[in-house]
């Protein structure tokens, strides 16, 4: 994109987002081993993410039904949590990014429950999720990811009341998951 000759250029946006869409399953496989438990970096030095400042808790006000909080970067996917969500009679409030999560729980009693991507631009999902809990969120939370594997299943599980989905095969299963976590009722209960 930066080449002298224009003629050496994307010429369009639509070509930009075709490159990047060629590298980016390089590009999450190279974060996801070098950033998940397990990988390179864990590794390399003990490691500590950041966490966000302390979040002020706000008041807590009576739900007549329990809200998801769905954090993705993808509007698309985002889009599908929702669907997913309301299907298990839960309300749902989709954000772009960590920071926009963050900001929100600030500003709100915190959620029943969080649906998180892993790999986001600015905030990935495990510095997002240990943020809100060093802050107080309590509740169950599902991993939505592209980069699933067994080492990542056992890691997150390990953290207590985490899931971890693969985006290609198991979204649908997002309404089970807040069933066996306690959040949505039974059909039919």
């Amino acid at each position: 994109m930066l080449q002298k000759n224009p003629a050496n250029r994307p010429q369009s946006m639509a070509e930009v987002r075709r490159m990047f869409e060629r590298v980016r399953p390089a590009a999450e496989s190279a974060w996801s081993a070098w950033f998940l438990p397990g990988g390179r970096a864990g590794r390399a030095a003990p490691r500590r993410r950041d966490v966000a400042q302390t979040i002020p808790v706000a008041k807590l006000v009576p739900r007549p039904r329990p809200l998801v909080l769905s954090i993705d970067d993808d509007r698309v996917m985002r889009g599908f949590v929702r669907t997913l969500v309301q299907s298990a009679d839960c309300d749902c409030e989709g954000l772009e990014s960590g920071e926009a999560a963050l900001d929100w729980l600030r500003r709100n009693p915190p959620p029943d429950a969080i649906v998180c991507d892993l790999l986001m631009p600015g905030m990935d999902g495990l510095t997002l999720i240990d943020s809100a809990r060093a802050n107080g969120f309590q509740g169950p939370v599902v991993f939505c990811s592209s980069v699933v594997s067994a080492e990542l299943r056992a890691a997150t599980t390990a953290l207590g009341r985490v899931w971890c989905l693969d985006k290609a095969t198991e979204m649908p299963k997002i309404p089970e998951t807040l069933r066996l976590a306690g959040v949505a009722r039974s059909p039919g209960a």
